[in-house]
């Protein structure tokens, strides 16, 4: 991998690797250096003018492709928190020439998309080089939904995204060759880093397709050479564990997105016969800091990363961060490069005088043999005086909402057993294993015949 030294280099998207060295792997077998420098060379040629692309690509490769073509047309990958037709249309207005790669279906918006169906590439000759970009050069923006609802934006530099990969590499001890399957979408700051970032700049070659449920897990890490990495959620683990699933050696699996208890870690560990590591960060600065669940609830920071306490609350700088950012999350420090992390700001509950924080509930209700997936959430606040009661929805298809309480009440005090639990067939998570507080209502509405409301379930 290049090393970066001064703020005028520049540095190769596909590092130091040699023609035939893998860039990615599929169904068709794998996509050589050679092969992808072809291919980024014709699709760059291809590509609209304008200076920003929102880069939809459900296939990995394709995604990196694009990525790297934009990269050399020197336009800025939007990555949109959501592809939501209300979401694509105000980045669509507020970027003027802004278009779409696309490659299984179209935008659900009316705007400029390029399909990229098919590669006809013609490997024969020599490739061209592998392109070399200035470290400032503006590489993406990342879009968090902000506290309005209004899409808040967040430049990541080319050499911010590079000096990431490099320090993420030596903490997990990744380096070339290995391979890599992702459960999360590459649009997603977690995944893009973890399974494009890093592979790119760390020799490795990535899996091309979606892998969601276990037997998909199996099946791509099954034509993935060793040695293998999975980066995945909690809510997958939680699956190959429940499963027992059998996969192939595994050197390393990393887990972001949600807090991931100790125990579960310890059985995905024995179970996929692996060593696992969380990755802490946020869109504002990427991935910070790492740890392995089942030694410690000490987060170390990434090296020259620091957390500082200010007004606003933590923040995160040095090291591959361009400009600070904020942690929505309570943290109690230990120095300036280790953390312990207490919970999401905006998970911590306050129900009769008790403070609580929801991951911790969730964690506590998914560790209840039995339960396949859960989540606690709190109802829209009470107007009427009443305190709002907690509710959570469960998929445990052998158990009753009676059995649920009985086991919660051994690890939770008595003001957090939810009122309702809403039994459910399955959670409606999206790609990162997250569910949007919106639609837990309107499923607990729905299963309840519309009875859910404000704090009315005491």
């Amino acid at each position: 991998m290049d090393t970066i030294t001064s703020s005028t280099d520049t540095a190769s998207l596909l590092g130091r690797r040699s023609g035939a060295w893998p860039v990615s792997i599929g169904a068709g077998g794998p996509v050589t250096a050679h092969r992808c420098l072809h291919d980024l060379d014709k699709l760059a040629s291809r590509m609209p003018d304008g200076g920003y692309v929102i880069n939809l690509c459900k296939d990995r490769y394709a995604f990196m492709v694009g990525f790297g073509a934009a990269m050399m047309r020197r336009q800025v990958t939007l990555m949109p928190h959501t592809t939501a037709p209300e979401t694509l249309g105000r980045i669509r207005d507020e970027y003027p020439g802004v278009f779409c790669l696309a490659d299984t279906q179209k935008p659900p918006i009316a705007i400029n998309t390029l399909i990229l169906d098919r590669w006809e590439t013609n490997e024969t000759g020599g490739a061209p080089a592998s392109p070399e970009f200035p470290l400032e050069q503006v590489a993406v923006i990342v879009f968090t939904s902000g506290s309005t609802g209004s899409p808040t934006r967040h430049m990541k530099s080319w050499g911010s995204l590079v000096k990431n990969a490099q320090l993420a590499g030596r903490r997990l001890g990744i380096g070339s060759p290995y391979s890599v399957v992702a459960t999360v979408p590459q649009q997603h700051m977690y995944g893009f880093e973890t399974s494009i970032m890093n592979p790119l700049r760390n020799g490795g070659a990535f899996y091309t397709g979606s892998s969601f449920f276990p037997e998909d897990i199996l099946r791509a890490l099954s034509i993935c050479p060793e040695p293998r990495t999975l980066v995945t959620t909690p809510v997958h683990l939680r699956a190959l564990v429940r499963d027992k699933i059998a996969l192939p050696e595994t050197e390393l699996v990393i887990s972001a997105t949600a807090p991931l208890s100790r125990e579960l870690a310890a059985q995905a560990e024995e179970v996929l016969k692996t060593r696992v590591m969380e990755i802490f960060g946020c869109t504002e600065a990427g991935s910070i800091a790492t740890r392995r669940t089942v030694e410690t609830d000490l987060w170390k920071t990434f090296d020259g990363v620091k957390i500082c306490k200010t007004d606003k609350g933590f923040e995160a700088r040095g090291g591959h961060i361009d400009i600070p950012g904020v942690i929505a999350d309570d943290l109690e420090l230990a120095g300036q490069d280790q953390f312990i992390l207490l919970g999401r700001s905006s998970d911590m509950i306050n129900v009769a005088g008790k403070r609580g924080s929801l991951g911790d509930l969730n964690i506590k209700l998914n560790q209840i043999e039995g339960v396949e997936d859960g989540v606690f959430f709190m109802p829209e606040r009470a107007t009427d005086g009443k305190t709002a009661r907690l509710a959570a929805v469960v998929a445990a298809p052998a158990m009753s909402e009676s059995m649920i309480i009985a086991e919660l009440g051994k690890s939770v005090d008595p003001a957090f057993i939810p009122r309702p639990i809403v039994m459910v067939d399955s959670l409606p998570r999206n790609d990162t294993g997250k569910i949007p507080h919106a639609e837990l209502i309107e499923l607990a509405k729905k299963q309840m015949g519309g009875k859910i409301s404000n704090g009315d379930h005491g």
